[in-house]
């Protein structure tokens, strides 16, 4: 099919997302993204910018195929609600006497 740039596959990878993983004696600009998900576009490089231990930074990316965590859609749904309706309706048909 000509022009179809869409597939499952580019579709990961738009929305592929990553989590700072700090290391053993990581800084605290790497703890304080720790849990963090970004879309890997848009992470940081490592060692993080202001690491005060460059030379020996051992921080690692995490990698997700979606930078959402857990479900993507609400699985409880609440009942229906009841009839909300106070008036019947505008026809005569609908006015029915008991």
């Amino acid at each position: 099919m000509a022009g179809y740039t869409g597939s499952s596959r580019t579709s990961r990878l738009r929305f592929h997302a990553v989590t700072v993983m700090p290391g053993a004696d990581a800084c605290p600009q790497a703890q304080s993204l720790l849990g963090v998900r970004v879309l890997s576009a848009e992470a940081p490089r490592l060692p993080i910018g202001g690491c005060d231990r460059p030379d020996r930074c051992d921080c690692r990316f995490k990698h997700h195929d979606d930078r959402r965590a857990g479900q993507r859609r609400r699985v409880e749904r609440s009942p229906p609600s009841a009839e909300r309706r106070s008036v019947q309706g505008r026809r005569a048909s609908d006015w029915t006497e008991d």
